[in-house]
């Protein structure tokens, strides 16, 4: 079981069990399907599409967010930054789990990895954005309007 806690200081647990599973298949209309933690494309929109993972983070813990009395909005309401990258990795590892032990491994492995490559071009990109001259390229952008006659 894999936890993580919201902005209003709420601790969500997501239990890696077929129930969950299948919640989240039924409540994202077919449009995520964990047990298909192996496919590329579904941890691309689950990390490229917020909605979507906030609604898939929902469905997982929705008997717990029932009983607290939370609704799907006051929950994305207490999601963001930091404590969704938490809440993504909450879902990932607890789907990982889900899995036989041999399988587990290999899925948590792959995941560790793309947690690198994303480390990796964050500091690419963070050191692009140190050296970034803005007044040489505002100059070179002049001089190309002087020159394109604009």
């Amino acid at each position: 079981m894999s936890t993580f806690t919201d902005t209003n200081n709420r601790t969500w647990s997501i239990d890696p069990v077929v129930s969950t599973l299948k919640r989240v298949k039924r409540l994202t209309n077919d449009a995520v399907d964990l047990y298909r933690l192996d496919d590329e494309e579904l941890i691309r929109k689950l990390r490229t599409d917020p909605y979507l993972l906030v609604d898939t983070l929902f469905a997982a813990v929705q008997p717990q967010a029932e009983a607290a009395g939370v609704s799907d909005e006051a929950f994305a309401a207490s999601l963001g930054g930091d404590t969704l990258e938490r809440a993504t990795a909450a879902l990932l590892e607890a789907v990982a789990d889900f899995f036989p032990s041999r399988k587990a491994q290999v899925l948590k492995k792959s995941l560790a990895k793309m947690r690198q490559t994303e480390d990796v071009f964050l500091e690419a990109a963070e050191s692009q954005v140190e050296v970034f001259d803005a007044e040489e390229a505002a100059r070179q952008e002049l001089d190309a309007l002087k020159n394109s006659g604009g």
